[in-house]
């Protein structure tokens, strides 16, 4: 594995869902645990693999064409509802409400923050 950056082993790839959202099986890092504990979580949509090693490699290949597509796509419209945007920006603003709430933020301060929107 190249060297492993905080950010690389913490992360949870945009491509991951993008993938997820198409309908598309994934390969992933073996090293990555918190995208694999995720995979795992949604059930049989993929597999990790050592990608310094070629038979590891093929091996999840071999494995993509024995996954159940169709099953693997219901899994996923299940799942969509709790991992769409929209929720999660619910919850993250959730986060940055409960931080400014602690913090020692005048009203103004927080009213510029949660009031931002995205241009």
């Amino acid at each position: 594995m190249p060297r492993a950056y905080l950010n690389t082993l913490y992360c949870m790839p945009n491509k991951l869902f993008e993938y997820l959202s198409a309908g598309l099986p994934i390969l992933y890092n073996i090293h990555l645990q918190d995208v694999g504990n995720f995979v795992q979580h949604i059930g049989n949509v993929g597999f990790a693999v050592d990608f310094s090693k070629p038979q590891s490699v093929a091996h999840g290949l071999r494995g993509l064409q024995l996954l159940d597509l169709c099953e693997m796509r219901k899994k996923i419209v299940e799942m969509k509802p709790e991992y769409h945007w929209n929720k999660q920006a619910e919850l993250f603003e959730g986060y940055i409400r409960n931080i400014l709430k602690e913090d020692e933020c005048d009203h103004e301060c927080k009213a510029t923050i949660l009031d931002h929107q995205p241009a």
